[in-house]
């Protein structure tokens, strides 16, 4: 049977590492563990403290309080890497220290071994091609586990429920022991707002939900969704290591083009890059004369034509782009960046470097139409990219021919089966990772998987992956 320890202990390190709590000092100025402070404050001060500091603490406070907040960092720090040790050992520290302030930070589950899993997808109408692409790559990871592990699956069709709250009480009434979907963010978003309590078994929602304070979600709440936002953060930051500071981004005129360019500019701002224009694009619109807008290409043509008005004479020099902009990055569909980037090239930006988020790939090889795509650099799953994960599931056939946003969700499907597995272990550490076919993932905080995506560049018409050392 697959193995389900969560050690909320472990997820704590995690989900307080990063967050910086520095409104409140845990120490009095006795040096004391003061308490009346929020628990996660504490573990995050503390956690940042060598062992001899923790050590001399100890000597100094003997309190049961104090005593019981320095044996548990201590408790990490010797077991970090030993998930099934670190569990044991906190077992134990919650029967040493029954009441201490700290068990709010602790929600392990008692089930260790998981019988059975439900998955929650629409498999009915107009959704229906979504959740069956989900339902595919799912139902493919289950046919390739070792038949010793598989765990019973129930399939509910989210399509005919109208609340999720009552289809989790169902699935649970019948026998789940964990839960993965549903997926569409409005669904997501009333079991998000549901108390810990209402969580009886964890829960892997495949989309995350909006307008919820994070601090609110629940401990068994899991968020696991392809995100545009992880996209934008991984280009920025791609920007920057390449010693560029001040782009352009193209991008889509919807929702979700909008989306992007928020969390694209708010990374890129926080590593100190600028953000310098958006192209938005629609269907409609002449490419041509956008990309020669956003150079200002016909400002200097217009300046050339008075000049030479001016002097009496025909004036041959070439016309310049605008000098500001150091780098261009598309966030667009393969049928418009295949237009975009020789347009780049006819507007004089030829000797810019070009980056692209996963979306510029069909996710199918077409040599024909992607050589235009030469010389770009972008994200992309391993699914599309890595060799040895194309292989999985015969890539060459039924995947092989769906269409992009199926595939997609086809490979979500399939780690959206292994994650329930991987927990316990991405949550004993937060450079744990999983190999996944969405991403290299791990757990950030609250509760949600975050993808490392494989880097790319077109060469000859095909995506070659780029080497980190590249």
């Amino acid at each position: 049977m697959l193995t389900y320890i969560f050690s909320s202990f472990c997820l704590i390190f995690v989900l307080f590492t990063h967050t910086g709590f520095a409104q409140a000092e845990p120490l009095n100025a006795d040096g004391y563990i003061q308490s009346g402070v929020p628990a996660q404050v504490t573990w995050e001060r503390l956690s940042h403290l060598s062992t001899e500091e923790l050590k001399r603490l100890s000597a100094s406070d003997p309190s049961a309080y104090s005593t019981g907040w320095i044996t548990l960092v201590l408790i990490h720090r010797q077991y970090h890497a030993n998930p099934e040790k670190l569990v044991k050992a906190i077992e134990g520290w919650k029967e040493q220290f029954p009441t201490h302030a700290a068990n709010e930070l602790l929600s392990v589950s008692s089930r260790k071994n998981v019988g059975q899993l439900a998955l929650f997808v629409p498999l009915k109408a107009e959704k229906a091609l979504l959740g069956n692409a989900v339902k595919d790559g799912f139902l493919s990871a289950y046919k390739y586990t070792d038949p010793k592990q598989r765990p019973e699956i129930k399939i509910y069709d989210t399509s005919t429920y109208q609340d999720m709250t009552a289809l989790y009480q169902k699935a649970v009434e019948e026998g789940a022991d964990f839960i993965i979907g549903p997926l569409f963010k409005e669904e997501v978003q009333q079991l998000s707002t549901q108390p810990d309590g209402f969580f009886s078994v964890p829960l892997l929602a495949l989309n995350q939900a909006t307008g919820t304070s994070s601090a609110a979600l629940p401990n068994r709440f899991f968020q696991f969704a392809l995100s545009p936002d992880q996209e934008a953060s991984m280009l920025a930051e791609r920007v920057i290591q390449q010693h560029k500071r001040t782009p352009l981004l193209i991008v889509p005129q919807n929702d979700w083009g909008k989306r992007f360019a928020l969390a694209f500019e708010a990374r890129l701002t926080q590593l100190k890059g600028e953000l310098i224009d958006v192209f938005y694009t629609s269907p409609s619109q002449n490419l041509g004369q956008g990309i020669s807008q956003k150079f200002e290409i016909t400002h200097s043509q217009e300046r050339f034509r008075q000049m030479a008005q001016l002097v009496g004479a025909k004036i041959d020099v070439q016309p310049r782009r605008r000098q500001d902009i150091d780098s261009v990055v598309l966030a667009i569909a393969p049928q418009y960046a295949r237009q975009i980037k020789p347009l780049l090239d006819f507007y004089y930006a030829y000797d810019l470097p070009v980056y692209g988020s996963s979306n510029i790939y069909s996710g199918i090889p077409n040599v024909s139409k992607d050589v235009d795509l030469n010389g770009i650099q972008f994200c992309e799953m391993p699914w599309f990219i890595v060799p040895a994960q194309t292989d999985y599931v015969q890539r060459g056939g039924q995947v092989q021919t769906l269409p992009e946003q199926q595939a997609r969700l086809f490979a979500m499907g399939v780690d959206a089966f292994n994650l329930p597995s991987q927990l316990k272990k991405l949550s004993a550490s937060p450079t744990s990772r999983y190999a996944g076919m969405t991403g290299s993932l791990s757990l950030g905080e609250h509760n949600v998987i975050l993808r490392e995506l494989v880097w790319a560049q077109f060469k000859n018409g095909v995506p070659i992956r780029i080497k980190s050392t590249d």
